[in-house]
């Protein structure tokens, strides 16, 4: 299970470490993705041990298969689902799993803090919308058949909605021009601080005046919020320990320091 300060500290470390460029997946391998070839994804371009090859002759070399692409969803990654870390968590089962993750640009969003603190005692992300911002996140295009185990890790229903967003196109600056992706929206809402929103300072955003926080600058002002005569450390813990206490914090959260998703931009798809 780890000690209490190990949990304390991966709370602190969301969204979790990023390559800082785009990658894929194979296995538990993580590889540069050089170019990606949307259309023929076994051509795409990798980096594997110093040497630049395909991502098909890569997959070989890793797994013993011919790389056979299947069709994938375009998912924009808000927070820790950006992370290598965070995504062999969630598929550690799936035999030769195959994840390209994009790094590039999107308009019209922010990725923002939610009114909402993870299992793990995180302050999760969203995405809202923010008129002529230009926002860095990553894409994944994930695979259609781990798409309802990403539903259940996202808790879709309790947590998040999952969206298509229409108007929003996602680019590399390059080769890669993704229109209406979809994305994870918080259902609790996005934390809310002297009327704004409060954006991850690990995605950098353009053409908004939101406040940039880290992990640790925004569970500072939920714990004022919440418990401020309790220890920090103390207040980090008790969220991961004690489930109940979690759950009343997240409601009150939602309730009194959080705005609403701006859903209507935004049709469900599950």
């Amino acid at each position: 299970m780890g000690s209490d300060q190990a949990k304390i500290d991966r709370a602190l470390s969301y969204p979790f470490e990023t390559p800082g460029a785009s990658y894929v997946m194979v296995r538990g391998d993580v590889l540069e993705l050089v170019e990606v070839r949307l259309d023929a994804l076994a051509e795409s371009v990798v980096l594997r041990d110093g040497q630049v090859g395909s991502l098909g002759d890569a997959y070989e070399a890793l797994t013993g298969h011919k790389f056979v692409p299947e069709p994938t969803v375009p998912i924009l990654a808000s927070g820790s689902n950006a992370s290598p870390v965070r995504l062999a968590e969630k598929f550690s089962d799936e035999k030769d799993v195959v994840i390209p993750v994009l790094l590039g640009k999107v308009n019209n969003l922010c990725s923002v803090y939610s009114a909402h603190i993870t299992r793990y005692g995180s302050i999760s992300a969203t995405l809202q919308w923010a008129e002529a911002a230009i926002t860095s996140v990553y894409l994944l295009l994930l695979p259609e058949h781990l798409l309802g185990k990403m539903h259940r890790s996202e808790f879709v229903g309790t947590n998040y909605s999952y969206h298509q967003l229409q108007g929003v196109e996602f680019t590399n600056g390059a080769s890669v021009h993704i229109c209406n992706p979809f994305a994870y929206l918080s259902l609790w809402g996005s934390l809310n601080l002297d009327g704004t929103s409060l954006r991850l300072s690990a995605f950098g955003s353009e053409g908004t005046a939101w406040p940039a926080l880290s992990q640790g600058q925004v569970m500072a002002h939920v714990h004022g919020l919440l418990s401020p005569d309790q220890a920090f450390d103390a207040f980090i813990l008790s969220n991961i320990v004690d489930h109940e206490l979690r759950k009343a914090r997240i409601a009150h959260l939602s309730r009194h320091h959080a705005d609403d998703i701006d859903r209507e931009r935004f049709p469900r798809h599950a």
